[in-house]
């Protein structure tokens, strides 16, 4: 039995673990809402909550990418902690590309 744990231990540091955390702006450390959050070369991702949470799977050493409207695209890798703050920067460069539309009302003139 001791031998068994022995073999299959490195299989568990292997394992996905579930990672929780915040993330947050570097000038005020306010919550982001609505980053996305993937893991670099999976299809695993998730997005933050309104204040910022967020809860995702992930094995140690793997990379998370955070990107988000307003603010730099961010690696992160995944340590031996299970609750994280991760810290972006502000870019105005994607304020920039932001459209906003409204559907608007017209009326038929009068005959």
């Amino acid at each position: 039995m001791v031998l068994m744990a022995i073999l299959l231990l490195p299989l568990f540091s292997l394992a996905q673990k579930p990672i929780t955390g915040r993330v947050v702006s570097s000038t005020d450390q306010t919550p982001i809402p609505g980053a996305t959050i993937i893991v670099k070369g999976l299809k695993t991702g998730t997005s933050t909550g309104v204040d910022g949470s967020f809860s995702i799977k992930a094995k140690e050493g793997e990379v998370l990418v955070i990107t988000g409207v307003g603010v730099t695209r961010q690696e992160f890798i995944v340590g031996k902690d299970n609750d994280v703050t991760i810290t972006v920067v502000a870019s105005a460069k994607d304020l920039n590309e932001v459209v906003v539309t409204a559907l608007g009302i017209k009326k038929k003139p009068s005959d």
